[in-house]
């Protein structure tokens, strides 16, 4: 069995076929997950939408729309790709480790050298597997290095939790922008309300995968969990309402939280209600690690739970 790939990189190329030659090559040899976009429009749609890319590969010839068909590829493309990913390097704070792999060498060649910017020879590539090999550790190289791969191997037991279909899609996305803001230490409002987010992601699992233990009478009805009478649900203890009349009865069936992780709950659901309504208050980064890690916690005991729950289902 090859290795899970740990970095993935994404090859923006109209020529499917390329990519497929490459794909199994970089899992096996390099443990690396090469994603696809057609175009540049869908390229930049993964960038924006998908943290874990953590380098590019450009056609040198392509097409730049999603609508666009194969006759319209032409040399423009690379340096549009160029400046709109620099563009958005600048808005999204990041920097992705890219290069470009085209049949135009020689004609593309002395343009992008000027630039900066490495490029490689498709024609090479397919005849001459040490070129392959050169190729990819060119982009292992920088990304190895990169504040974001950083990261993701700092926390890779988190982000394997979130990896799964134990959590919604976009869940792994909300966690690094929050374990991000930590470790550039700028925690704002906007990730504490994220945090918020999670943990009743979290919530709205296990009601899916235990409808007795967390039943839909704790949801309001648009969906969303409300988050008082679920803690007291999973205390075991009756929920009233403003007449003080039981509207929840206690069950013995309910989840059974452990009462450290019932008191974390409250914690993270208080501190991110208290800053949702917040203006412009300084969040101490001390504070900050502590809802996160207070999440982290409960994300932990979840993934264990669900897990023993679907192995004896």
């Amino acid at each position: 069995m090859p290795a899970q790939p740990t970095i993935e990189i994404l090859m923006i190329d109209d020529d499917e076929e390329q990519y497929k030659s490459l794909k199994n090559y970089a899992a096996i040899r390099h443990q690396v997950l090469l994603s696809y976009a057609r175009t540049l429009e869908e390229g930049a749609e993964l960038l924006r939408t998908n943290n874990r890319i953590s380098g590019i590969i450009l056609d040198g010839k392509g097409l730049i729309h999603a609508h666009s068909n194969a006759a319209e590829a032409s040399e423009a493309f690379v340096h549009q790709a160029m400046e709109d990913i620099r563009i958005m390097e600048i808005k999204m704070d990041k920097k992705w480790p890219k290069c470009v792999l085209t049949a135009w060498f020689t004609q593309l060649q002395p343009i992008l050298a000027k630039r900066g910017i490495r490029i490689f020879d498709k024609k090479t590539i397919a005849s001459d597997e040490g070129a392959k090999n050169e190729l990819f550790e060119y982009l292992l190289v920088q990304t190895k290095d990169s504040r974001d791969f950083i990261i993701r191997q700092k926390y890779a037991t988190l982000f394997s939790w979130m990896d799964t279909d134990l959590m919604p899609d976009g869940g792994e996305h909300k966690l690094f922008s929050c374990i991000e803001a930590l470790e550039n230490i700028c925690p704002e409002k906007s990730h504490l309300n994220t945090l918020r987010t999670l943990y009743e992601d979290v919530l709205t699992q296990m009601h899916k995968m235990d409808p007795e233990g967390l039943p839909k009478t704790l949801f309001h009805a648009d969906g969303r969990v409300n988050l008082e009478w679920t803690l007291i649900y999973l205390s075991r203890r009756d929920v009233y309402d403003k007449n003080k009349k039981v509207i929840i009865p206690r069950s013995e069936t309910s989840i059974p939280l452990p009462r450290h992780l019932i008191k974390t709950c409250y914690f993270l659901k208080d501190a991110s209600s208290h800053f949702s309504h917040a203006n412009n208050e300084n969040i101490s980064i001390y504070f900050y690690q502590a809802v996160l890690f207070a999440f982290c916690s409960l994300l932990e005991w979840y993934v264990a739970w669900a897990k023993k729950r679907k192995t004896f289902r």
